[in-house]
């Protein structure tokens, strides 16, 4: 069975880069069908039905990409439960198009016995109280 790739996008009032993501997402294959966007208020808040949808959507060795952190959590507890959610407990693989170098989870899938503890350790830092 070919895994399945998804785009997940949160829309806030008046931000250019809603429309960027919707190029790349086209770019990268991702049609209308596989496209799960969330409307947000002013201050970034609102119910996220789509979300919702796509969490209960993925399966293994799916594909998910994601318009920006800020989708997955605002905090470390909440950015990093919802991670592994994805990438543990369903085993599908995100990408964080904000900065895909740095939030792409294939990379944790290729250390071996050490992904968990080098994707915790990822999942840490990011979050460090500076």
């Amino acid at each position: 069975m070919q895994p399945n790739v998804y785009g997940y996008l949160r829309v806030m009032p008046g931000d250019p880069f809603a429309v960027e993501v919707r190029v790349r997402f086209r770019e990268l294959g991702i049609g209308e069908r596989n496209l799960f966007v969330d409307e947000a208020d002013e201050r970034g808040e609102g119910e996220r039905p789509a979300y919702e949808r796509l969490k209960r959507t993925v399966r293994q060795g799916d594909l998910v990409y994601f318009d920006r952190t800020a989708s997955l959590g605002t905090d470390y507890h909440g950015f990093s439960r919802e991670w592994k959610q994805f990438t543990r407990e369903r085993r599908a693989a995100i990408v964080i198009l904000e900065n895909e170098h740095l939030f792409d989870s294939r990379k944790f899938d290729r250390m071996g016995f050490r992904r968990d503890l080098m994707e915790d350790q990822f999942l840490s830092v990011l979050f460090y109280p500076v």
